[in-house]
């Protein structure tokens, strides 16, 4: 993706509910996504700020380079339709998420490509909003302790992220019951099954958390952690998720998150 990515024989796959798929193959056949201004362009994905029809939207855009992904994608496994699936489960189960809006493929100028279309969210990610030093401690614990109340409550309906970094989580303000901070998904293409309380699975994530900003030289601090632990009555996990990190070997990122804006799924 070197080059400027333009839309080329587009096919609308999926739609959320109420969409036109006329209405947006027309607006997506003009738009126009510039590498240099994208978020990320790693290893045949690209993650894109548009405008299509109004809505500023985040666009991502994979080429299909292998047979393998080219089966996935016909098999609808591949990684956009696994976001499309995860975000639909999210939202059913009341999770917080950015919004799918269109699935689409086409055919780029190396070979197939897919299209993901979704809203673009306001509001930091948790990366920044932990790693920043422009958050009150209070509202630091606060995250931490939401952190981990969705870890909790995701595992406990039987699903578990994989990725569940804090650049994938965008802090929507004050929109609690109480006023406190809900974490929306912005990536949910490693949303995987598990078994309902999964305290393996609960740990993995858990451990996520801590492994970016540790990636960036922005560890979180221990009373953060001890916090998240605490608001689950796990506070006993610590050990061995201080092993599980330790295990996962070098957490630099191949991208530093922090190039990417907030609300995007960059990562």
């Amino acid at each position: 993706m070197s080059q400027v990515v333009t839309p080329n024989r587009l096919q609308v796959n999926c739609l959320c509910v109420g969409a036109d798929p006329v209405e947006w193959e027309e607006g997506l056949s003009s738009v126009r996504l510039d590498p240099s201004r994208a978020f990320k362009v790693d290893r045949g994905v690209g993650v894109f700020s548009a405008t299509i029809r109004g809505r500023d939207v985040v666009v991502k855009v994979w080429e299909l380079s292998s047979l393998v992904s080219r089966i996935q994608s016909w098999a609808k496994a591949s990684r956009a339709w696994r976001h499309w699936r995860g975000a639909a489960w999210l939202s059913e189960n009341g999770f917080p998420t950015a919004r799918p809006l269109v699935l689409a493929r086409d055919r780029g100028p190396d070979g197939p490509r897919e299209w993901l279309v979704m809203e673009r969210l306001d509001g930091p990610t948790l990366l920044e909003a932990i790693t920043s030093g422009e958050s009150s401690a209070r509202w630091q614990h606060a995250l931490a302790a939401a952190a981990a109340d969705q870890v909790s409550a995701m595992v406990g309906r039987g699903r578990y992220n994989r990725d569940h970094k804090p650049s994938n989580l965008v802090v929507v303000v004050g929109s609690g019951d109480s006023g406190g901070p809900i974490l929306a998904v912005i990536d949910c293409v490693a949303i995987r099954p598990c078994r309902r309380f999964d305290f393996g699975a609960m740990k993995w994530m858990l451990s996520c958390l801590v492994i970016e900003p540790m990636g960036i030289g922005l560890p979180v601090r221990r009373a953060l952690c001890m916090r998240a632990l605490a608001t689950i009555q796990a506070v006993s996990w610590w050990g061995e998720i201080t092993g599980m990190i330790t295990g996962r070997g070098d957490p630099k990122p191949r991208v530093d998150p922090r190039r990417a804006l907030t609300g995007t799924g960059a990562s």
